[in-house]
């Protein structure tokens, strides 16, 4: 059915479409009651779009530049970093008992 053999993938009667994006664009627009889904506003729908984009545009790039590594010696050092920082809940958890019976 998708010839780019991904998913998801959207088929409305003979119409198919991949990308998650786009499908809820589609559908909001062609099954929305009234436009309050997917406003026909350019400047509201502009908003939108570039929060149904964030992820694609940026997020993925500093998430990639943060955690994705070549480098082994570096992969250690992150995985040191977020044990450490997934430990922080906890000390501060310590630290507000003790300053409570203090």
């Amino acid at each position: 059915m998708n010839p780019q053999h991904n998913i998801p993938t959207l088929k409305d009667g003979d119409f198919i479409m991949n990308e998650s994006r786009a499908a809820a664009a589609y559908l909001a627009a062609k099954y929305g009651k009234d436009d309050s889904l997917y406003p026909k506003d350019v400047k509201v729908r502009a908003v939108i779009d570039q929060r149904l984009y964030f992820d694609m545009g940026t997020f993925y790039k500093a998430f990639g530049d943060c955690v994705v590594s070549t480098n082994l010696s570096e992969r250690r050092n992150i995985i040191k970093s977020v044990r450490l920082f997934s430990s922080v809940p906890a000390h501060v958890q310590v630290w507000q008992a003790r300053r409570e019976r203090a």
